[in-house]
Parts: structure tokens; sequence; C-alpha cells
């Protein structure tokens, strides 16, 4: 921490490094953060593996950035499926930004029920105070049927439980 706060971040990574071998969660964190900040593809990959490893130790956030790794081609291929499974574990350890990514995601291919589902996570979202959700929301009401609306609540609920039951798991 002493040489990353002298600006000295290749001494502060060296160390990190070390702490982060002997499983030092802090330590993970600092590294995975510099590696996902970098432009080398091969540091991407190595903060791919370190969230990987701190979803194994519930540190939510990490699923929220592995997610978003998956979705976007960051430290290796486009996988939505590992995105929607991370961003689902990050939700259910209440990183409720991870609805919007959700929301998000469901957009990647737009049908009537994956609208319907972009909806309802953006729902979640603002009934947790995500920020940004009223507005998400906002802008996908007008795409809705009308004959959708019933059909919604019954949406919400099964998505709450499909987060629900991964944390019990």
């Amino acid at each position: 921490l002493k040489a990353e706060q002298e600006k000295l971040i290749e001494k502060a990574i060296k160390h990190f490094s070390l702490a982060a071998k002997k499983d030092y969660t802090l330590a993970q964190i600092k590294l995975s953060s510099y590696f996902e900040k970098s432009n080398e593809e091969k540091d991407n990959k190595k903060a791919r593996i370190i969230y990987k490893r701190l979803t194994e130790k519930n540190y939510p956030n990490a699923a929220l950035k592995l997610g978003w790794m998956f979705e976007n081609n960051f430290g290796g291929e486009i996988d939505n499926s590992n995105a929607l499974k991370f961003y689902k574990i990050a939700a259910s350890r209440d990183e409720n930004k991870a609805y919007l990514y959700l929301a998000n995601l469901s957009l990647k291919s737009v049908n009537e029920k994956n609208l319907l589902q972009a909806i309802g996570y953006a729902s979640i979202a603002k009934d947790k105070k995500v920020k940004g959700a009223d507005k998400f929301l906002k802008n996908l009401m007008p795409l809705l049927n009308e004959s959708d609306l019933s059909e919604l609540e019954v949406v919400i609920y099964g998505l709450e439980s499909e987060i629900a039951k991964i944390n019990i798991n």
C-alpha cells in the first residue's frame, strides 16, 4: 500500500501479487483492479482469473465485474451465458447494480420475452434504488404491449425467486 501511495505502481503490483498468492483478499482486489485497467490482454485475463477467485470468496463486486468482462470481450471471448451467471450471482449478494446489467443483457436479442425480462430486472433495480434505473425503465415501458402488463408482475416475481435461490446455494 505504501508503494501505491508513493505512485510506485510496478513495485505495488509486485507486492500485491505476492500477497495475492497467499490468498490475501485485499491484495487480490487491488491486483485485479490494476489488471482490469491495463491495456494488455494478458493482464485483463489475469483480472478475470482473480475476479473468479474473489467471486468464490463471496465478494459481490467481483461477480459483477466478471460478468461485465464476459459480456464485453474483456480478457477473453464474449460469453453472454457466463455474463448472465455472474450478474445473477452479484445480484444474489446484494450488488444491486447487477439488475441493470441483467436488464441490459436481456436486450441483446430483442423479442417480447426478453423485453419483458429487461423491464422486470429494471423494475427490481428501481425498487432497490439503483441509480439510473428510473430512466432505464421509463425508456423501456413504452415498448411494452398493454397485454404484457399483467404478465410483468409474474415475471418480476420469477426473476426475484431465481436470484434468491442462488443465495441459498
